[in-house]
């Protein structure tokens, strides 16, 4: 069940901004500024953990490539002493 909202947020943006808020309000249709601001907040708090880390498909393939690669010299160290 959705919770109707209580709560209200104010922030200042530029003009340039606010014209770019209104176009895309009626590109996509919604019939007011605040379900725009609404849905891209609700997106933005979905890419995000608790623990403000970015979880991000892109985030969690880059954090998987730098461990790989940590991963990768550790096993070249490690070769290197087995050899030895």
């Amino acid at each position: 069940m959705l919770k109707h909202p209580t709560r209200i947020v104010t922030f200042r943006i530029s003009e340039e901004q606010y014209d770019r808020l209104k176009n895309l309000c009626l590109h996509q249709g919604a019939p007011c500024l605040s379900d725009v601001a609404r849905a891209a907040m609700a997106r933005l708090l979905d890419e995000y953990t608790p623990n403000g880390k970015d979880c991000t498909l892109e985030s969690q393939l880059l954090e998987l490539q730098t461990r790989v690669r940590f991963l990768d010299t550790q096993f070249a160290r490690l070769a290197s002493i087995i050899e030895k």
